[in-house]
């Protein structure tokens, strides 16, 4: 389906750029969980739907220096992955853990640099059902070469990434 919108001029004498305040939010419009920017303007957009809100008289702006909140991340055990052939060290070295959320048994890839720490997890369900705490900045796994390469492997999910250097 192709989607064609025009969206209103919001702040016509303004140049500043937008700039995400806010990201991964819930969707009032959609409902979606987590697709939902909120700009540092004020205005939001979600990025299942196509919803654009314009800060309309409101001047109220987000502070993006307190935007770094304490997130609560699942802590998890580093264990061979057997039906993929995926050994613990490739597990470790990725960070992908297996845990619990919610009563019921996840997969957990962790996203962030060593000096960062986790920003963010993607949990992966039984049924393939997925949900992110924090953000999910760069690509996953990006940490083990922090000063980039002369190539860049593109694959669907963090466990195939993890196929590649077995």
């Amino acid at each position: 389906m192709v989607r064609e919108t025009q969206l209103p001029m919001v702040r016509e004498n303004d140049t500043d750029e937008l700039a995400f305040g806010l990201t991964h939010q819930p969707c009032p419009t959609c409902g979606s969980s987590d697709a939902l920017s909120v700009n540092t303007d004020g205005s939001t957009k979600c990025f299942s739907c196509g919803e654009f809100s314009p800060n309309r008289g409101n001047t109220t702006t987000i502070n993006t220096t307190k935007m770094q909140t304490t997130k609560s991340f699942l802590q998890g055990k580093y264990l061979p992955l057997g039906t993929r052939k995926i050994h613990e060290d490739i597990c470790k070295r990725y960070n992908y853990t297996i845990s619990e959320y919610l009563g019921k048994p996840v997969h957990v890839a962790s996203y962030g640099a060593k000096r960062e720490g986790i920003v963010g997890q993607k949990i992966r369900f039984e049924n393939k059902d997925f949900k992110v705490i924090g953000n999910l900045n760069g690509f996953y796994g990006q940490h083990l070469f922090p000063n980039g390469g002369p190539k860049l492997t593109i694959t669907e999910g963090e466990i195939d990434l993890s196929l590649i250097h077995i």
